[in-house]
């Protein structure tokens, strides 16, 4: 579905015809960054490979919505990190040894115990329909988590929590049944989109 099917779905759905452009752009970089969050699928996944780190905390990639895999590149093979909260990440050494894990906070990676090196990043990330932009995989593929997405994104603006706590519902409801449809197809498929820098 384009970027203005979507923009006029979403304006029906509501009842809010006052509803202008200005207002999608925010509301489709705001669903996008909902659904980057949420949405685990082929569509929106991103691989970044051999990217150099020399410290153990770095920013993650601006179009970053949720990580799915980190691995340090060693020569003998990748290690795959495993992902921790904050309360654990702590039991970990800084340094020596091999990375064993690492946490996402505040947009920033913090890798357990550091080895500077090549590292690997699988994630999802944020599928933003800015103006001008027609369509991405997204909006083609699950049309109706876009639209679920905006509905929630319109109902926050327009401060109405009945119909807010509806749009929420269904976009929770429209995430998960994406999420087991695209697991079942998706197997261990490669990220779509590789990135290099």
């Amino acid at each position: 579905m384009t970027r203005d099917e979507l923009e006029a779905l979403a304006i029906s759905y509501s009842h809010k015809p006052e509803l202008t452009s200005d207002l999608f752009d925010d509301f489709f970089a705001l669903a996008g960054s909902r659904i980057g969050r949420d949405l685990k699928s082929t569509e929106n996944e991103t691989a970044l490979l051999a990217e150099t780190y020399a410290t153990n905390l770095n920013a993650v990639p601006s179009d970053y919505g949720s990580m799915r895999a980190l691995e340090y590149a060693k020569s003998s093979g990748p290690v795959n990190l495993a992902s921790r909260d904050l309360a654990s990440i702590n039991d970990f050494r800084a340094s020596g040894g091999d990375p064993r894990v690492y946490l996402v906070r505040a947009r920033i990676i913090d890798i357990r115990p550091f080895v500077a090196g090549d590292y690997n990043l699988y994630y999802y990330h944020r599928p933003v329909l800015a103006a001008g932009d027609s369509s991405n995989a997204v909006s083609i593929t699950w049309p109706n988590v876009y639209l679920s997405a905006l509905l929630v994104e319109i109902q926050l603006w327009a401060q109405d929590q009945r119909n807010l706590e509806v749009a929420r519902g269904n976009y929770k409801s429209e995430i998960a049944e994406t999420n087991r449809e695209a697991s079942r197809s998706q197997g261990d498929k490669p990220a779509m989109r590789k990135v290099g820098r």
